[in-house]
């Protein structure tokens, strides 16, 4: 009987050891976690509220940068605030801050009939006073999170309901009536929008493209180098000179618009044979010269035409870009704080946030041949540069610009049967790209796209020969002409292109 007894004692401390077991192996995991998740959710409630903070810093930063101006924030893309000197601007990119990832997204907003915003652009409108911006900050750790807040900001300074686009619309404005003692409102010609408009500035003045005087007024260069690059606006020219040692990189050209024209050279710049130029002149407070030289180190040139020798007249160097490898710079354009170098066989882009010291690498893409003409165009909020290659095929190139100059995708191209492509002019809609190729016999060298869609093999419209001339450069005029300007044959030729048929 004492025996039995003390096997049950026994039987029964085992059961309840196993027990006590089940029971911890239940409510140890809970009671763990939870332990583990205050103290987690202690450091995530703290990065929350530092990137709650960040994100309302940035969203007034932002405004401010708003404030300046709305072609500040104008342009569609990823962003963050930056400040350089005493102001502050949207730089593209995400930038780290104090272990945040933080960035702005600026997208266009479209509106129905009713002016309601719409997800979608079809079938909206875009309204060109008005931007969505996102603001995002983002962290790792403990765990990957983000906080983002939407704003729509509005041109409420200069705001503008519509865009006036239409010839109608030109001709029904009673406040700039005056505006049409010089000029006219016509039909944009090639266009598919129903009457789509544009002004036409060629009413009055002194020139005829058509007639020129045969007696040219020649202006010499400083120097005795081969004149190789030149980019114009009003009342100013920026030059530069190559293919030899004796002459200067650079020379700013004054011109005044009298009758006839008179040309003085302002200022020079030395040290590098020039390609190609990019002259940037918006009012006086960015005057930047940007040349494609042959330097292996310096193949882009940036310089800073408010700063200038009293004495010598001799400007100095702002910046630089050093295309990655050993190559030439071949033609250069800068737009919206970016930077753009073709060379013999890519397309890169550079950041221009600020133009001071070494510019860094944004992105490259390989064309189908040497880059020999960029040009850049912003349309419907999607940037383009459009190339002209120097390949026996695809001698027009079209890449897509996004991710702020980080992404550059080659979407359109169109082959002709001429020779190789070495200028181009872009019409202001994007509708129409005029190409120049150099002469080969028994061909055109000069081609009319149609670039209204921006992506695959696009039409070719009509073409034309100068007969005789090797082209180097061409440019589209008022009143619906073409110029192309070339070596041997008829150096000047003028074509009408009203009607996407050049005679």
């Amino acid at each position: 009987m004492a025996r039995s007894s003390v096997l049950n004692k026994k039987a029964q401390s085992l059961v309840e050891l196993l027990l006590v077991i089940a029971l911890a192996a239940l409510l140890m995991p809970p009671i763990f976690l939870g332990y583990m998740s205050s103290r987690e959710g202690k450091a995530q409630q703290k990065q929350r509220l530092l990137a709650t903070a960040l994100m309302k810093k940035t969203q007034e930063e932002t405004r401010n940068i708003r404030e300046r101006g709305w072609n500040y924030i104008e342009p569609t893309g990823i962003y963050h605030p930056e400040t350089s000197g005493s102001s502050m601007s949207l730089v593209a990119g995400v930038a780290n801050v104090g272990g945040f990832s933080q960035q702005v997204a600026v997208d266009n907003v479209y509106r129905d009939s009713n002016g309601e915003i719409v997800l979608s652009p079809t079938p909206g409108v875009l309204d060109p006073s008005t931007k969505k911006i996102t603001t995002t900050i983002s962290w790792s750790t403990p765990r990957i999170s983000s906080v983002d807040h939407v704003t729509y900001m509005t041109r409420f300074r200069d705001n503008l309901p519509y865009t006036e686009t239409t010839k109608a619309r030109f001709n029904d404005d009673p406040d700039n009536l005056s505006v049409f003692n010089k000029t006219a409102a016509v039909n944009t010609a090639g266009s598919s929008l129903p009457d789509d408009g544009e002004i036409d500035m060629g009413l009055g003045g002194l020139g005829d493209w058509c007639n020129p005087n045969l007696s040219i007024a020649a202006f010499d260069l400083p120097k005795s180098g081969v004149a190789n690059a030149i980019s114009a606006i009003e009342g100013q020219v920026f030059t530069g000179t190559g293919d030899n040692a004796s002459g200067i990189s650079y020379a700013d050209v004054s011109i005044a618009n009298t009758n006839p024209p008179t040309a003085l050279t302002s200022g020079t710049y030395d040290g590098y044979k020039t390609n190609g130029i990019y002259g940037e002149n918006d009012g006086g407070v960015n005057r930047f010269a940007y040349l494609a030289t042959d330097s292996n180190s310096h193949e882009v040139e940036i310089i800073d035409l408010s700063q200038q020798d009293p004495v010598t007249k001799k400007y100095s160097e702002a910046g630089y870009y050093n295309v990655p490898g050993n190559t030439n710079a071949n033609s250069v354009y800068a737009l919206n704080n970016i930077g753009y170098a073709t060379t013999p066989s890519k397309l890169y882009t550079f950041d221009l946030s600020s133009r001071s010291g070494v510019r860094g690498d944004l992105g490259n893409v390989t064309l189908a041949g040497s880059g020999n003409k960029v040009t850049v165009k912003v349309f419907d909020g999607n940037t383009y540069a459009f190339i002209a290659v120097g390949s026996g095929s695809n001698q027009l190139q079209i890449v897509q610009v996004t991710n702020g100059g980080q992404t550059l995708s080659v979407v359109g191209q169109a082959t002709v049967n001429g020779g190789n492509g070495v200028d181009l002019f872009v019409n202001d809609t994007g509708t129409r790209v005029y190409l120049a190729t150099t002469y080969v016999a028994g061909k055109s060298d000069l081609f009319i796209i149609d670039t209204t869609s921006k992506t695959g093999n696009l039409p070719l419209l009509g073409s034309y020969s100068t007969n005789g001339m090797n082209p180097k450069g061409v440019t589209v005029v008022t009143g619906n002409h073409i110029i192309i300007v070339g070596t041997s044959g008829e150096e000047y030729q003028v074509a009408n292109i009203s009607s996407d048929e050049m005679t």
